[in-house]
């Protein structure tokens, strides 16, 4: 449950009269969540709970709170979306009533029988300013009637009904909005803005009628008043189209980025893109404006001025109705927002049809499209194309600079000022350009198909205006010199040779600002100047130069000899000039030369061409050989850079241009290698005609429109807006915000400094946003054809389009978009953001923290420097981390991973994935995903999980944490400390820890583990394993199952514990520890002194080689327990047990239970403990003790020296003697076998060189009547 908070402050942004005007429609409390649930009736109880119906019961009849359905389900949700759409609160719906009752803020419900006083209630919702549930907690409650004719009838297709209006106008209370109309609203809103079609919380309608022709969105007013409430919402930051369809003429839709409307009424909120409104028919005219609601009923909006001035200018704006110029003109009006509509034309006069929309204050919009009849057309302060289409259109672009169309029929662009304000422009391809001059705030706009421009005092027809000749370029291929001539000027220091006649090329000599010229001087200073020679060494602007200059290399050139040990050097540079009458041009060279003080050791080479174009027009061409220098050191420099460094450009009287490298050291000197204004590298070139340089533009914002042939211009300085259209194009934007569309052919665009638009269009184009720091963050759009894109410096959004194309980020934190075609992206310096659309893409990081994303194709992703995200999306991919700290996604398909260095995270996804975490020693983590995967960890302390799929892991050095996952898996440990897991499920898993002291956990399934090298733990888990310890001292634990564990190779101190089920363990080697826990075990502890001990169940037991201790365990199981070779000491303990020594001093001891005792060779010690048991001391002088019970001592021949310790007759013992065949009975046993040993006194049974002594027995103990007799033998 939401909680609201008090005292939100009206933005102190917004005009005075805003403020007050949105302060007093609004509650000065809002809710405090970012998320908002709401419950719509279901026809249950409503009864949420008691202080439910404390607060709302008097809404229904006789406290009833028996709920219809909800009537109108869609509508509601529809209309909590397009709240949604416009603020930064979300809204998300409960459907379950038990989860509403504890967390529902807004509740709505539809009845149609409410109480006597609220008898024809349409809607009642209220803001919870006091309707507590607990402590901090409120409710919003509505309720609706769905039987009113007008809130059932069915709207029109493409209108806006009432029960929609109403539906919006009750959950705007719920949100803190108040009437229009009441309180100090009623004054600071006013009644021109008391109306739906600007707040729909008035109760005027827009329409008399009452189905159709209301509000489908939050009005104008509405949205900004909830955006400071809640601040606003991102939405439709893309490329949007809206559309005004006649009444019934199309669909309502309310979607993001395709809205459209018939008779109803929508506010615009759109957060970026190109966007566009249209009219979707073609039956009657159409008034689209652009401008965005002001919020200031005070005065007119300074961005939408000059398009009312321009309006007012028209003859439409006289045939508009009364209603229509009001709403247009003022302020009253457009505080709340100026509408786009669809007209009907009645008698001359043109009114508008109930519906349209309306801009929120803030959202821009960018384009508008007329329809087949006369339509009005208004821009905004951006720089919008407006499209007239059919009919004799309006067309008014408003601030900035923009394209008007008007297409067929006789159309009109209207601007603010007099004629004499602008300059019209006759282009070559039909269109004209018109510029406020000045920089006026109409700008430059571009018309086509236009063919009237309308003054405040004057209408012109463009049709009688001559377009401008454009001179072609002379072509040149590459920056080779022309042949240096034989003038040459004298070796000086800022010398000049004036006064050479030029008459010879420019036969009427060179007109340059009113003045003609038929001399010009050649200076050393990398220029040439009309009406003097110029000495000044360190460059300035050249705009302010005082004589008319071109400047290729304007410079501190210094062409002196000098003395070197008192002989003098000839200096090698030189300054040429000649007439060369087949180019019809002169060609100065400076080739060679040094720099102030006599300095050589850096040298340029430049070349300046002037030739003569007809008509007083000229032609001026730089090229570029070896740059080395920029600086001389009178002007600051040292060894040829830094200070005031040089300067290129021209200045001609009426026109004057600088290079976009001019004044930059760098660029300067990069001349030779850079391409030029015509896209040859080291040549510019420009033409001078009627005064004026051709293509390039002012200090202001420039319009250029290209033709079907090869254009070049460059924009200069201001925003500007350069088109090739057809040709292979070079459009340079230069300085400023610039709008470039290169159209089809293959194009050179340059945006130069600033935030740029640019557009490849059709054909190969070759863009690049601009590489200095001054450039600002650009929008490419390659388009059609294989384009390559340089973002260059600043934050740049890179669009490659249809083809192969090659996309490179460069400096700054980069967006690039590959979309079709197998596309290469490269996202430079900084931290950059790559998608490679559809197909096979190749895409680099480089330096800085990047995101890349393969999308679509089998893609190939390289993070490069820096800290990056790689995700594959779909196909099989290939992605590198290379250096930093990366994560790599390789999502759906077989994809393979390398995280490089660095400590990365690799995820393999979908698909049988191969994944390597690199080289180095980064700690990385690697999750192959779903499907077959390979995991390699490289080196460092890597984890590694293979999750779904039958993988293989493999650790690779350091120390390792790997998990198999689902299916079944294989883990190879490697060099280091590892840790192995074969995950869950019951997947047949294969671990093998590799070198180094390893930790494997098999989990489920039936897994095979291997500890190899090191002193290793092996938990086999579930299921039946293998385990195998190895090299070293291990640890194995076989767990649930029939296991089978084995200490491995090597001499290594093992401990093997087979857990439940019937395990088998092997120590091998070593003195190893072994125990068979639950189930039917068979241990064999190899060589070595081992310990064994069975656990529960009837187990086997063998020690082998070495003087192994063997125990039966826990539990009553019938135990096998074989000593073996070596002094073993074998304990039977619980349960019927069977203990062999075999060879060696063995001790063995039945313990409790029926056991079977076995010396075997060797002198042993056998114990029986408790229990009837059977003891046999084999070969060796043996000590046997029957313990507790009726026990046996069992001999055959050659049983050596024995001592039985604790014979008893009273126990029913036997000693049996079948296997000693020289004593045939009892009686031969008294007479010729039973002595008394000398030594001790008691009885001893001898046969021959073997003996039994009976201890605490003597010889009078024997024979009939006496305490043992025939019964206590068997022969």
């Amino acid at each position: 449950m939401a909680q609201t908070k008090a005292e939100v402050a009206i933005s102190s942004a917004l005009p005075a009269s805003g403020q007050t005007m949105l302060a007093d429609i609004t509650n000065n409390r809002v809710w405090a969540d970012g998320t908002l649930q709401y419950y719509l009736g279901t026809g249950s109880d409503i009864d949420l709970d008691s202080e439910f119906r404390a607060n709302y019961n008097e809404y229904f009849v006789a406290g009833s709170m028996a709920d219809t359905t909800y009537a109108y389900t869609a509508l509601t949700v529809r209309a909590f979306q397009m709240i949604d759409s416009v603020i930064a609160t979300d809204f998300s719906r409960v459907t379950d009533r038990a989860t509403a009752a504890a967390t529902a803020d807004l509740v709505l419900v539809s009845s149609d029988t409410p109480a006597p006083a609220y008898a024809g209630l349409e809607g009642f919702c209220m803001f919870p300013q006091t309707a507590t549930r607990a402590a901090g907690d409120y409710w919003s409650f509505g309720t609706f009637t769905s039987n009113l004719d007008y809130m059932s009838t069915p709207a029109e297709l493409g209108g806006g009904e009432y029960a929609n209006w109403t539906l919006i106008h009750e959950i705007g209370h719920g949100l803190g909005l108040y009437h229009p109309f009441q309180g100090p609203a009623a004054t600071s809103v006013g009644p021109a803005l008391d109306n739906e079609r600007y707040t729909v919380m008035s109760y005027t309608g827009a329409t008399n009628a009452d189905a159709y022709g209301h509000a489908v969105t939050m009005m104008a007013l509405d949205v900004a008043a909830l955006q400071q409430q809640y601040g606003a919402e991102t939405y439709a930051a893309g490329n949007s189209t809206y559309t005004l369809f006649d009444a019934r003429g199309g669909a309502l839709s309310l979607a993001e980025g395709a809205m459209s409307i018939g008779r109803a009424y929508a506010a615009i909120w759109d957060s970026g893109g190109t966007d566009t409104i249209r009219y979707g028919n073609s039956a009657n005219s159409v008034m689209i404006n652009l401008n965005d609601a002001t919020l200031d009923r005070s005065q007119i909006a300074a961005d939408a001025a000059p398009s009312i001035a321009a309006l007012q200018n028209t003859s439409m704006f006289s045939h508009l109705s009364a209603s229509l110029q009001t709403e247009i003109i003022d302020p009253d009006y457009n505080a709340g927002g100026f509408f786009s509509r669809v007209l009907t034309n009645s008698g001359g006069t043109y009114s508008g049809i109930d519906g349209g929309f309306a801009i929120a204050n803030g959202a821009q919009i960018e384009n508008a499209v007329g329809g087949a009849q006369a339509d009005l057309l208004i821009g905004n302060e951006r720089s919008n194309t407006l499209t007239g289409n059919g009919g004799n259109d309006v067309l008014i672009g408003g601030a900035g600079n923009d394209i008007l169309q008007g297409g067929l029929g006789t159309d009109t662009a209207a601007f603010s000022g007099l004629r004499a304000q602008y300059t019209i422009t006759a282009n070559a391809n039909d269109s004209f350009t018109i510029s406020h001059n000045g920089g006026g705030i109409d700008g430059t706009d571009t018309l086509w198909d236009v063919e009237q421009a309308q003054f405040d005092d004057q209408l012109v027809q463009l049709t009688e205006i001559t377009p401008t000749p454009v001179l072609d370029f002379t072509p040149i291929a590459n920056n080779g010199f022309l042949s240096y001539g034989a003038n040459v000027l004298y070796h000086n220091d800022d010398g000049s040779e004036s006064g050479i006649d030029i008459t010879s090329i420019f036969e009427d000599g060179l007109t340059i600002g009113g003045v003609t010229y038929t001399t010009f001087a050649v200076n050393t200073n990398g220029n040439v100047t009309f009406g003097g020679g110029l000495g000044t060494y360190t460059p300035g602007e050249i705009g302010n130069s005082s004589l008319a200059i071109v400047a290729p290399y304007w410079a501190d050139v210094d062409t002196r000899d000098y003395l070197v040990d008192g002989t003098t050097v000839t200096n090698p540079g030189d300054v040429f000039w000649d007439f060369n009458e087949g180019r019809d041009s002169i060609v100065i060279t400076w080739h060679d030369v040094g720099y102030f003080r006599t300095h050589t050791d850096l040298q340029n080479s430049f070349q300046l061409e002037l030739i003569d174009r007809g008509a007083g027009n000229v032609e001026i061409i730089f090229r570029y050989g070896d740059v080395e220098w920029t600086t001389g050191d009178a002007s600051g420099g040292t060894g040829g850079l830094g200070g005031t460094v040089a300067r290129a450009g021209f200045s001609l009287g009426n026109t004057y241009f600088e290079l976009p490298t001019s004044g930059n050291q760098a660029a300067m000197l990069a001349l030779e290698d850079s391409a030029g204004n015509t896209g040859v590298t080291g040549v510019w070139q420009f033409i001078v005609a009627g005064g004026q340089v051709q293509g390039v533009g002012t200090d202001g914002d420039d319009t250029f429109v290209g033709t079907a042939a090869n254009d070049n211009y460059l924009g200069d300085l201001g925003n500007d807006t350069l088109i090739g259209n057809g040709g292979y194009d070079t459009l340079l934007g230069g300085l400023g915000n610039d709008s470039i569309d290169g159209g089809p052919g293959n194009d050179s665009l340059d945006g130069g400094d600033g935030q740029d638009t640019i557009i490849g269009g059709l054909g190969a184009d070759t863009i690049s946003g601009g590489d200095t720091d001054a450039d600002g963050g650009d929008l490419v759009y390659g388009g059609g054809g294989a384009d390559r894109i340089y973002g260059g410096a600043g934050d740049d959004t890179l669009h490659g389009g249809t083809h192969n194309d090659a996309i490179f980020g460069e400096t700054g934190n980069d967006r690039l978009y590959g979309e079709l075609g197998n596309d290469t992206l490269d996202g430079g310096l900084g931290n950059d953001t790559l998608f490679g659309g559809d197909d096979n893409d190749l895409l680099r990081g480089n330096a800085g923290n990047d995101r890349l994303d393969g999308e679509a194709g089998a893609d190939t992703l390289d993070g490069g420097f820096g800290n990056d995200v790689l995700l594959g999306s779909d196909g099989n991919d290939t992605l590198i981390g290379n250096g930093g700290n990366d994560r790599l996604d390789g999502g759906n398909d077989n994809d393979t991973l390398d995280g490089g260095f660095g400590d990365d995270t690799l995820l393999g996804g979908n698909g049988a994935d191969r994944l390597y975490g690199g080289d180095g020693t980064g700690a990385d983590s690697l999750d192959g995903g779903l499907g077959n995967d390979t995991l390699l960890g490289g080196g460092g302390n890597d984890l590694l999980r293979g999750s779904g799929g039958n993988d293989r892991l493999d650790g690779g050095d350091g120390n390792d944490t790997l998990d198999g996952g689902f299916n079944d898996d294989t883990l190879l440990g490697g060099g280091g400390d590892d840790q192995l897991y074969g995950g869950g499920g019951t997947g047949a898993d294969s671990l093998d820890g590799g070198n180094g002291n390893d930790s494997l956990l098999g989990g489920g399934g039936n897994d095979l583990l291997r500890g190899s090298g090191g002193n290793d733990r092996l938990d086999g888990g579930d299921g039946n394993d293998n385990l195998d310890g190895g090299y070293g001292n291990d640890s194995l634990l076989g767990g649930d199952g029939n296991d089978s564990l084995s200490g491995g190779a090597g001499t290594g101190a093992d401990s093997l514990d087979g857990g439940n089920g019937n395990d088998r363990l092997l120590g091998g080697a070593g003195n190893d520890a072994l125990a068979g826990g639950g189930g039917l075990d068979t241990l064999d502890g190899g060589n070595g002194n081992d310990r064994l001990d069975g656990g529960y169940g009837d187990d086997v037991l063998y020690g082998r080689a070495g003087n192994d201790t063997l125990r039966g365990g826990a539990g009553t199981g019938a135990d096998r327990l074989e000593g073996g070779d070596g002094n073993d000491r074998i304990f039977g303990d619980n349960g019927n047990d069977s203990l062999v020594g075999n060879f060696g001093r063995d001790l063995l001891d039945g313990g409790n239970g029926d056991d079977s005792l076995d010396g075997g060779f060797g002198s042993d010690t056998l114990r029986g403990g408790t229990g009837n048991d059977t003891l046999l001391g084999g070969a060796g002088d043996d000590t046997l003790n029957g313990g507790f019970g009726a026990d046996r001592f069992v001999f055959t021949n050659g049983f050596g020296h024995d001592v039985i310790q604790d014979f008893s007759a009273d126990d029913a013992e036997r000693i049996v003697l079948t296997g000693v065949t020289a004593i045939t009975s009892f009686t031969d046993l008294m007479n010729n076998h039973l002595t008394t040993d000398a030594g001790t006194g008691f009885a001893m049974i001898v046969d021959g060189a073997n003996s039994i002594l009976l201890n605490n027995i003597h010889v009078s103990d024997f024979g009939a009547g006496q305490a043992y007799s025939a019964n206590d033998f068997l022969f």
